[in-house]
């Protein structure tokens, strides 16, 4: 037998981190160690170290402390990451078969909620921000359009902030599902560090929202996996909520994690008046020098009051080329490769680099100086290009795929197309869990337009699904997956037996 040369995973981590790779991406400590994590602490529920699930000594006043500090009734620790938070959220306000209305560009966790509790989603869709990708807020009036609609929805969930650092307004959305007496579930998994800052947006537990999941590690000095659920209002059982908690996080809560969590808390209460004070004056040192950049778009505030948007994010930098050469990928791995420094995810338009408090002035000077490089190449090529980048293109009142460049099916190309060109509403034809039940088959994509989906599929990060077993795909979702493969990204969720092959009810 062939003996395997196989690095041990410690070894290729322990490798990695002696290089000078720089990470704008999560976790929040920036591999900046707060306290010591080693196996010395690593130990399981013993003697005087309470219980997660049955707190009633140290853990018990943590989460108290924490939900003081938060302004919630009660928070709850979470070592299974945001993900156990969404599902217990999700369940504990609802009942098997019940109906649910949710934001579209929700995360996968939410629709696997709705998969386990086999409920019946109804949706709304965020605006697109216009000349981009992005997706912008959710309309409140969306939402109470489908209350009314909808007489026997028992919550509402959305995202906000977005992975884009997008806000809708949360506090006008609490008060219409609160006037329906529907429970708001937010997702504010990349929001945790807003509660620090003025500079940042306000936090949805302030604005009204009755259960709100965090990830600490996401944008604050935590360890991957740990996040913080918090509950306020009468709205939401605490019992249930306990209950479906034990059933979604490990019997055997990481003690290690925990103490992670409680060093972030207690170092952020401690460090936040002078820390956010240098990050605010860091983040503005970054979007002075974004708006000099001639060949490359940002994100930013001015972003607010359109497409629904409330309220922005800056911790999160969003940029692109305005060049069509220059995709999303292009610029993600030429900062890896060349000036190793390592983003968050990018789109075919689009690069997300993620910032946090623990971020270094040496880190985020590479980054301004590694973008003003890459500038002035893009300036070479804007000269060689006879026109500026062309986003998408319109064929009367339908935006559609350009077919210019030779793709891999039909020889077509997938070079530009506008977000709206997407962002429509599919027929559901069944709930996600009764699509499970149905007897399926494999087939090939350019043969799916019309059949009834019998899985999601997705690129990931972000992890939000482009179409959801029970539905009916279109032309469309067949043209959005082969535009990713043909710029470079992997489709998550799909079949993966063959590609460009997709399993439908049969």
């Amino acid at each position: 037998m062939e003996e395997k040369n196989v690095q041990s995973l410690y070894k290729k981590l322990e490798g990695y981190s002696k290089e000078d790779f720089y990470p704008f991406h999560m976790p929040g400590h920036k591999r900046i160690p707060l306290f010591d994590c080693s196996y010395s602490i690593d130990i399981t529920e013993i003697h005087g170290f309470d219980d997660l699930h049955h707190p009633e000594g140290i853990l018990k006043e943590k989460m108290e402390e924490a939900a003081k500090f938060y302004g919630a009734d009660r928070s709850f620790y979470l070592i299974n990451g945001s993900t156990s938070g969404i599902l217990s959220a999700i369940s504990a306000v609802t009942k098997i078969g019940d109906e649910i209305l949710i934001a579209r560009n929700c995360h996968k966790s939410v629709f696997h909620a709705v998969f386990l509790r086999k409920l019946k989603p109804y949706y709304v869709y965020p605006k697109i921000l216009e000349g981009t990708w992005i997706n912008g807020g959710i309309c409140p009036m969306d939402i109470e359009k489908e209350l009314k609609l909808h007489s026997n929805i028992k919550a509402v969930v959305i995202v906000s902030p977005t992975y884009e650092g997008i806000v809708s307004d949360v506090k006008t959305i609490a008060e219409i599902s609160h006037k329906y007496g529907v429970p708001l579930i937010v997702d504010e998994a990349h929001g945790a560090h807003f509660v620090y800052g003025t500079q940042f947006p306000k936090s949805a537990l302030e604005c009204g929202a009755d259960l709100v999941v965090q990830s600490l590690h996401k944008t604050l000095p935590s360890m991957t996996q740990t996040g913080i659920l918090h509950k306020k209002g009468s709205l939401v059982s605490v019992d249930q909520l306990k209950f479906y908690l034990q059933i979604y996080q490990t019997s055997s809560p990481s003690y290690v994690l925990m103490a992670s969590i409680d060093s972030c808390l207690i170092w952020m209460e401690e460090n936040a008046e002078t820390c956010m004070q240098d990050y605010e004056r860091k983040l503005k040192g970054i979007y002075r020098e974004l708006a000099q950049l001639k060949n490359i778009w940002h994100l930013s505030s001015r972003c607010i009051g359109k497409s629904e948007i409330w309220d922005f994010d800056c911790s999160k930098l969003v940029f692109g080329s305005q060049l069509e050469s220059w995709s999303g990928e292009r610029i993600m791995n030429l900062l890896r490769e060349k000036y190793h420094l390592e983003m968050e995810m990018s789109t075919p338009n689009y690069v997300i680099a993620m910032t946090s408090v623990m971020d270094s002035e040496e880190g985020i000077n590479r980054l301004i100086n590694a973008l003003k490089e890459l500038d002035k190449v893009m300036d070479v090529d804007r000269k060689k290009e006879k026109t500026s980048k062309i986003r998408y293109n319109k064929v009367g009142d339908k935006w559609k795929l350009s077919d210019k460049i030779e793709g891999e099916m039909g020889k077509k190309s997938y070079l530009q197309v506008s977000a709206e060109y997407w962002n429509f509403k599919h027929q559901t034809v069944l709930c996600p869990y009764e699509a499970s039940l149905k007897e399926k088959e494999l087939v090939h994509l350019e043969k799916a337009s019309g059949r009834i989906c019998a899985e999601s599929s997705y690129i990931y990060p972000p992890g939000i699904p482009f179409f959801m077993p029970g539905e009916r795909l279109e032309e469309k979702d067949i043209e959005r997956v082969l535009y990713y493969q043909a710029h470079g990204f992997q489709i998550r969720g799909g079949s993966q037996e063959k590609k460009n092959y997709i399993y439908v009810i049969k």
